[in-house]
């Protein structure tokens, strides 16, 4: 380990004094007599008595010795006041410290190896994967989308990569070609897509076509006018019938 950053949490471990206003710390060797723990519980005295003084008797007298301790000399040292603009603590007017711990401990560990190696094994896997043609089909500019179900055929068991245009997939391929979904969401009926699978460095290519059907009704234009839309688009019956 070369390196080991703490954040202010060993400074919160020690006794504060304050005003109400600025605080300090208190790293004298002996407490205050007198001991209260906010300024509003020292205005009605509410405070705890710290007994430190000696007492001795001499015949039918007592002689008693108490701790002078200079409060005022201790509160006014610069090493010992803490800053409101400190990133680590912090005080409001008349309120309690505050620490911030912005982040965790953090350490550096340096490692030093024995033996050096300049080469190293690595295993690359270039299989072939292939997709058949296959077909569109669902709605265009509807909640469900249009799908695509496609079948990746490989020699052993890996993921391909299908990229067509914008959209991109990853499947499972294998010997047994399982199947999977692809979902697209389209604004017009008629697509065709060229696609590409790729297993390594070879890619394969293939396409996806279909003529979407069109889910809205004749009054799917007039709401978007109510709703304040200034673009829309209406289906005449000659296309909604080349759908189906």
């Amino acid at each position: 380990m070369t390196s080991l950053s703490l954040p202010p949490t060993p400074t919160l471990h020690n006794t504060f004094i304050t005003n109400g206003h600025d605080s300090a710390l208190w790293r004298a060797a002996n407490e205050p007599s007198l001991l209260c723990p906010s300024q509003e519980m020292a205005a009605i005295s509410n405070c705890t008595f710290k007994n430190d003084y000696r007492c001795s008797t001499a015949e039918n007298t007592v002689n008693c010795q108490c701790s002078d301790l200079d409060i005022q000399r201790e509160f006014n040292e610069l090493g010992k006041r803490l800053t409101s603009a400190s990133w680590e603590l912090s005080q409001p007017y008349n309120r309690y410290i505050v620490a911030k711990i912005p982040q965790m401990v953090p350490a550096e560990f340096v490692l030093d190896f024995a033996h050096f190696y300049d080469t190293a094994p690595f295993l690359l896997r270039h299989d072939l994967c292939t997709i058949p043609n296959s077909n569109l089909y669902g709605c265009y500019r509807c909640s469900h989308g249009a799908q695509a179900r496609v079948q990746c055929q490989a020699n052993t068991e890996i993921l391909g990569e299908i990229v067509c245009g914008t959209h991109a997939f990853v499947v499972p391929c294998g010997p047994q070609a399982p199947e999977s979904v692809l979902r697209f969401h389209f604004d017009t009926a008629r697509q065709f897509l060229n696609c590409s699978i790729q297993c390594g460095d070879t890619a394969h290519y293939f396409a996806l076509s279909g003529i979407l059907k069109y889910m809205g009704t004749f009054r799917t234009p007039f709401l978007c006018l109510i709703d304040g839309n200034s673009v829309t688009t209406m289906n005449s019956p000659g296309r909604i019938l080349n759908t189906y």
